[in-house]
Order: C-alpha cells, then structure tokens, then sequence
C-alpha cells in the first residue's frame, strides 16, 4: 500500500501513474494478466493495517477499484489519470 503525501491511501491508477507503470497499447492484455496473477496478494497486504482500519472495508474498496481499473482496460476506456498524464 502507498500512501499519498495528504495522508490517504493513493487510488492503484494514481500509483501506477506515479510509478511511470500505467500500461500502453500491445501492453494491455499482459497488464489485465499480471492484475488477475496478483490480485490473491491485495489481501494479505491490508491483514497488516488491522491494528488501524477496518481491513475488511478497506479491501472491498480497493477491489473493486481495481477490478473498475480492470474492466476500462478490457473496454479500452481510458484509466482515471489519463488527463494528468504527461504533466
């Protein structure tokens, strides 16, 4: 998990964004690869913040942002910072 510098939990676009690892083009169906891989791992990530949120709301957020990301990769639809990008 990575945090934003106001304090919040960053949305996974904005990270990936952040991180210069937003997919492009032919990428794409690798990407959505990769999500489904990884995806069993969110899980056992937030175990670690239960002694400060409520893990359980916390993971149903965050999956389906990132199932959200998923499907408007699939679609074609452009991800939540395509309008920051290249700034």
């Amino acid at each position: 998990m990575i945090s934003c510098g106001l304090g919040g939990i960053m949305h996974p676009a904005h990270v990936l964004l952040e991180a210069g690892l937003l997919p492009h083009g032919a990428e794409v169906p690798a990407y959505i690869n990769m999500i489904d891989i990884i995806f069993p791992a969110i899980r056992a990530q937030l175990e670690e913040l239960k002694a400060y949120a409520d893990v359980e709301k916390l993971y149903t957020f965050i999956k389906n942002e990132i199932l959200k990301f998923r499907q408007r990769l699939e679609q074609g639809e452009p991800h939540p910072t395509h309008l920051v990008e290249g700034i």
